[in-house]
């Protein structure tokens, strides 16, 4: 499926798994907030251009749903998160690197949620 040129539709990104967390993470929360994630669009991971496919899709999206499950927790705070993702994109740092571009370049078109509920990063030293 190609992404609509003009936006009009959620994204939803966020860890695909954790510790905690079975399998299908990031498609259990788009089911919950009504969104679309990368596998809507794209059928595989190609490492050469899941960048570029990624900031489209982010590009185009209306708003940008973003799950921090899992992300932080005993000795991970956004911050790192952030500083993490900030190291550019590759194997075990493609979320990291989503937080990253979604604070920096899409926050204006971003809702952020913790345990199902939205919070405001300020809170969260972001």
């Amino acid at each position: 499926m190609v992404p609509p040129q003009g936006g009009g539709f959620d994204l939803a990104l966020g860890l695909s798994r954790t510790w905690e967390h079975a399998p299908g993470l990031v498609q259990r929360f788009a089911e919950h907030v009504n969104a679309k994630t990368y596998w809507d669009f794209f059928s595989h991971i190609d490492p050469r251009v899941i960048g570029r496919q990624t900031l489209g899709l982010m590009q185009r999206a209306k708003t940008i749903r973003f799950n921090l499950d899992g992300l932080i927790g005993e000795g991970r705070t956004l911050k790192d998160v952030y500083r993490w993702g900030a190291e550019g994109i590759g194997q075990g740092n493609v979320t990291n690197w989503e937080f990253f571009q979604t604070v920096s370049a899409f926050r204006d078109k971003a809702v952020f949620y913790l345990e199902g509920k939205v919070v405001n990063l300020a809170e969260h030293g972001l």
